[in-house]
């Protein structure tokens, strides 16, 4: 029995000796994390989310500033749908919302 105390002794010592060599190999290094989206589809850059399911898209390429037009869907969840709900421009869904 005291032999096994000795090898977990052992064991232990080791593991100990082991993290504290990889706290000091491991401690120079940096992480950067960008958020570059960039590289995301248009669509994505113009879906707006909404609640309860619904969601709106810009379309024509429009801006917030431009004046273009917003279509407002909803997904249901239970049938895997989405439908459209309302066609507007922006200055009348910018009116709806407050």
């Amino acid at each position: 029995m005291e032999e096994n105390v000795k090898e977990m002794r052992r064991i232990r010592i080791a593991l100990i000796a082991i993290a504290i060599i990889l706290v000091f190999v491991s401690g120079g290094q940096e992480i950067v994390t960008e958020n570059n989206t960039d590289h995301l589809p248009t669509y994505l850059h113009q879906t707006i989310p909404l609640q309860d399911g619904h969601f709106g898209v810009l379309t024509n390429d429009a801006t917030w500033d431009d004046g273009g037009q917003i279509n407002i869907y909803h997904y249901d969840h239970e049938t895997n749908e989405v439908t459209l709900k309302k066609e507007l421009s922006i200055d009348d869904f910018m009116y709806e919302q407050e």
